[in-house]
C-alpha cells in the first residue's frame, strides 16, 4: 500500500492480488496520508505517529458491513427473522472478527466481497430468473466473485459453489434429461459469471503494474509484509 502512495512507485511483490490494497490506498491517499509508517519494521513498537488510524477506516467500513449482509443472505433463503437476527449477531459479536476488523489487514475486505457474493446468489435464487432483473443479478455475482478472489485466491472455492449450484438449476430445469441444450444453456452461465469476474481480475493487476512502473533492489522485492 505505502509503495503506491510514495513518489517512487517502485514495484513490489506480494502473494496476494492488488484489489484490498487498492481500497486501503484510496482511504489513505484521501485522508492525506504520506506513506511515511514503515509496516515492516514497526512489529512490537508504537508508530511515531497517529496516521494508521486513518489507515483502519476501510478495514473497519467494510467488516461492519458483513453483520447486515448476512442477514439478508439468512432472509434470502427464506429463513425466519429471528434465525436472521442470531445469524448476523453471531458475526457481529465474534471475537475474532471484531479483532480483525480493526487491524490494518486485508482480511475484513475478503470477508465482506465473498459475504456479498454469496447474498447475491441467494437473493439471485430467490426471485424470478426470466426477468432482467434476474440477468443483472447473475453479473452483479460475477462482479462479487471478481472482488473477492481479486483480495485473495482463498475465495477461489467461491467458484465451485456457484458452479455447482448453476449446475444443479439448469439440469433440474430440463428434467435432468442431458442433451446438447444442456451444455449449451451450461456453457452460456459459465461464460455469464466467470468471465467478467476475470476481467475484472485482469484489470486490476494491469492497474497494478502501471502505478509501480519503478524497479528496486532484489531484497524489497520479496518484502510481502510492506504491502
Amino acid at each position: 500500500m505505502t509503495k503506491y502512495i510514495l513518489e517512487t512507485s517502485q514495484f513490489f511483490f506480494d502473494i496476494h492480488p492488488p484489489l484490498a490494497k487498492f481500497l486501503i490506498t484510496l482511504f489513505a491517499y484521501l485522508s492525506e496520508y504520506n506513506g511515511n509508517i514503515s509496516f515492516s519494521s514497526s512489529y512490537n513498537n508504537e508508530y511515531s505517529n497517529v496516521d494508521y488510524i486513518s489507515l483502519r477506516i476501510t478495514p473497519i467500513i467494510f467488516s461492519s458491513l458483513i453483520a447486515p449482509i448476512i442477514y439478508l443472505t439468512v432472509r434470502f433463503n427464506s429463513f425466519s427473522k429471528i434465525a436472521a437476527i442470531i445469524s448476523s449477531s453471531l458475526i457481529l459479536f465474534d471475537t475474532s472478527f471484531l479483532c480483525e476488523g480493526r487491524f490494518i489487514l486485508t482480511d475484513g475486505i475478503l470477508h465482506f466481497f465473498v459475504s456479498l457474493c454469496i447474498c447475491c446468489l441467494s437473493y439471485w435464487l430467490s426471485i424470478d430468473k426470466s426477468n432482467n432483473d434476474g440477468t443483472i443479478m447473475i453479473y452483479l455475482i460475477s462482479f462479487a466473485l471478481g472482488c473477492s478472489f481479486s483480495v485473495k485466491y482463498t475465495s477461489l472455492s467461491l467458484c465451485f459453489v456457484i458452479g455447482f449450484t448453476q449446475i444443479i438449476l439448469i439440469i433440474d430445469h430440463y428434467n435432468y434429461i442431458f442433451d446438447e441444450e444442456v451444455y449449451r444453456q451450461m456453457c452460456i452461465r459459465a461464460i455469464q459469471l466467470f468471465l467478467p469476474s476475470l476481467i475484472l481480475h485482469i484489470i486490476l493487476w494491469m492497474i497494478h503494474f502501471i502505478l509501480i512502473p519503478y524497479s528496486t533492489s532484489y531484497s524489497s522485492q520479496f518484502d510481502i509484509q510492506s504491502f
